[in-house]
């Protein structure tokens, strides 16, 4: 068999890979969050000359947040994919505790109620034949 290394679900560097996109998506998302609150603050303030002194302004507020946006956005996909996780293993858990048992329950109910019906024809038919029919 010809198993790609990348494909197993517990190599870190596979987790990393399938989490990468999300991460992505949320760097880009609180940056552009933070970039227009910073624009906000800064441009409401008042004592810019013009619109090149707010953006200098704007990214002076930025650049030093960049590293903690990279932390907040990892945490946050890892906690999501964490809680993803348990609700899944929770799901699977109680499925297998509570429905998986109630299944085989009204399958063996109607096993029970299919030869009940079998021997009840299988009855008549031998009766039928008993009597020439």
């Amino acid at each position: 068999m010809n198993r790609n290394p990348n494909d197993d679900p517990l190599n870190p560097l596979a987790v990393a890979r399938k989490l990468l996109p999300a991460c992505l998506a949320v760097i880009f998302a609180l940056t552009i969050v933070w970039t227009w609150v910073a624009y906000r603050y800064e441009s409401t303030r008042g004592d810019h000359a013009d619109g090149f002194d707010v953006a200098m302004a704007v990214m002076g507020r930025v650049s030093p947040s960049a590293l903690l946006i990279v932390v907040v956005a990892i945490l946050a996909v890892t906690i999501g994919d964490l809680i993803g996780g348990f609700i899944v293993v929770t799901a699977r858990y109680l499925g297998n505790k509570f429905v998986k048992p109630l299944i085989e329950k009204r399958r063996e109910e109607g096993r029970v109620e299919e030869r009940l019906l079998w021997s009840e024809w299988n009855r008549r038919r031998e009766e039928a034949e008993a009597n020439g029919f």
